[in-house]
């Protein structure tokens, strides 16, 4: 996040919360938390692996602030992997690194050497599919607007 970056969410108002949806996504965030005076909630089972001192953890099933459901994806990287879910309007879900953007337009998994078992972590994702959503935001590559739904049953049957 660029110094702009930053002076547009003081503009926007206050930042409350950072969530991360699992431990290799700390980076940066204790700065913004320092920064911009918020709590971090990471993933319950990550808290362990992860430097940042978090202000609270969750698990699967939970609603966090602004409505945000936790849907916890078994078998991925990092034994937290959550994916976090508006329902709101058409829907949208937020994936940290459970699917990479690319080709834009299109969802695809990590390479297989980053799983355990790439069988069961494709299994894992299915459970996506439960939910309804037309928007994708990811923590690698291009979001998917429209048809995010359509995009991870594809990603999914390769």
């Amino acid at each position: 996040m660029t110094a702009e970056d930053l002076l547009q969410l003081r503009r926007e108002g206050p930042v409350d919360y950072i969530a991360l949806t699992n431990r290799d996504h700390e980076r940066e965030a204790a700065r913004y938390q320092k920064e911009l005076q918020c709590q971090v909630m990471v993933p319950a089972a990550d808290a362990p692996h992860m430097a940042i001192k978090a202000d609270r953890t969750y698990k699967d099933g939970e609603l966090l602030p602004g409505g945000i459901w936790v849907i916890h994806l078994q078998d991925q990287k990092s034994p937290g992997e959550s994916a976090l879910f508006l329902q709101q309007g058409k829907g949208v879900m937020i994936l940290g690194d459970a699917l990479i953007g690319k080709p834009p337009g299109s969802m695809t998994m990590l390479p297989a050497d980053k799983y355990e078992d790439a069988t069961k972590a494709r299994e894992g994702l299915r459970r996506l599919l439960k939910y309804n959503f037309d928007t994708l935001l990811c923590g690698d590559g291009a979001a998917v607007m429209t048809g995010a739904r359509q995009a991870v049953e594809r990603a999914l049957k390769t």
